[in-house]
């Protein structure tokens, strides 16, 4: 059905491409292939063929691909005109409570955790100070909800300018936490934008972008990813 799909959109003739319908159709299908990626970078298994070791070593790009589409869908989700406070509590109670069970269950069954670490692993904040922390996705979606709304107010203005202004920026933090002060809040940083990339491919799809539109920002998502390989693969030769 997908191949068939992209046949017909890209030999229609047609100066645009349905990506919204793209994504929204396919969206769990994507999210599928990121958790199998994810479990495969985990798992405690030894690879001898090389290209199955090469992709096993790029796992963490599953958790991008996860953003990625997180950034996109509350770009849509926005368009509904809910207020903020809605906003923040439908993310509440979409992450909170379970994440309250995993960490509790976690705590209890882990006797070398204390109380304190508890307490802050529950506020999402123990990877900005440095404690033991291993639920770090849920920090980083913390951190990306909360900022939503505020970065949609300049976003809207300026789309496109944004969207690099933010990239570049966080490029810049991530190189400086490289080579002075490698912590583990690099983890965050650095995935700001593949989501802020995700805002930006929803807007073209909504506002019907041109096919050249496309292609350029395609291509230039393409130099940010390898700008992201190229810090993740330096960070973990620095902590090395």
């Amino acid at each position: 059905d997908f191949i068939i799909y992209m046949k017909n959109k890209l030999y229609s003739g047609k100066q645009t491409i349905s990506i919204l319908e793209l994504l929204s159709t396919y969206r769990s299908v994507l999210m599928g292939v990121a958790i199998l990626w994810i479990m495969f970078y985990h798992a405690p298994t030894i690879i001898t063929n090389p290209i199955l070791q090469l992709i096993k070593n790029r796992g963490f790009i599953g958790v991008d691909i996860f953003l990625f589409v997180s950034g996109y869908g509350l770009y849509h989700a926005l368009l509904k005109k809910e207020s903020i406070q809605t906003f923040y509590k439908k993310r509440f109670w979409r992450i909170f409570p379970a994440f309250f069970i995993v960490v509790t269950i976690n705590y209890i069954l882990s006797p070398h955790i204390n109380f304190t670490d508890y307490l802050i692993e529950l506020t999402t904040l123990g990877i900005w100070f440095q404690r033991p922390f291993y639920a770090w996705y849920i920090s980083i979606l913390v951190l990306l909800y909360a900022l939503f709304p505020f970065y949609m107010t300049f976003f809207l203005k300026k789309p496109r300018l944004i969207t690099c202004i933010t990239i570049l920026i966080c490029f810049i933090i991530s190189f400086i936490y490289i080579w002075i002060r490698p912590t583990s809040s690099i983890y965050l940083i650095n995935r700001i934008p593949i989501f802020v990339t995700g805002i930006f491919f929803a807007y073209l799809a909504k506002n019907n972008a041109k096919m050249t539109t496309w292609k350029n920002s395609v291509r230039t998502s393409i130099i940010f990813l390898l700008l992201s390989i190229i810090l993740k693969s330096l960070l973990s030769r620095k902590s090395g």
